[in-house]
């Protein structure tokens, strides 16, 4: 396990509350996420993983973040085929000369048939610096939102699937 990621405190308070924040490395092929893991952060950073959400609760949350590029797939899904995602993923297309590319695109989750975010590490997005959460926001719907980088050249295509 990573170190923890500290939230509040000095600056933010003029106390010495802080929050103490648990960073998951993928660690394998396919996690299944826990409801006491959330506010996690959770890492794509090697090969493929899919990870798992938990059955919902309104205010779970959990963070992803890429750390390596997405050779293959790194997928975060819902428990159930009546779970949906909703939300808006903005994808943005590497380039080394800003404005060099058109963009950004913006994909969302239809709340009705979708049920995972795909990163592929081209089309779909997946490399280094992507990162989204998710928050559960009803007993069948996730709200996912967040910045997904995909590669220069590729013509993108959503990440929300069925």
């Amino acid at each position: 396990m990573a170190a923890p990621i500290y939230t509040g405190g000095p600056p933010f308070f003029k106390t010495g509350l802080r929050t103490r924040r648990i960073v998951v490395p993928s660690g394998a092929t396919a996690v299944t996420l826990k409801k006491s893991q959330s506010g996690g952060v959770f890492l794509f950073d090697g090969a493929s993983v899919t990870y798992t959400l938990p059955a919902p609760v309104v205010g779970l949350y959990f963070e992803f973040f890429t750390t390596v590029v997405s050779a293959t797939t790194a997928i975060v899904i819902t428990n159930a085929s009546s779970v949906f995602m909703t939300g808006t993923i903005v994808m943005g297309v590497e380039a080394t000369t800003p404005g060099a590319v058109p963009g950004p695109d913006f994909f969302s989750g239809n709340g009705t048939s979708h049920v995972k975010v795909t990163q592929n590490g081209t089309t779909t997005g997946g490399l280094v610096g992507s990162a989204f959460n998710v928050t559960c926001i009803s007993a069948t719907k996730w709200f996912a939102t967040g910045l997904i980088l995909a590669l220069a050249g590729s013509q993108v295509s959503t990440p929300f699937s069925a």
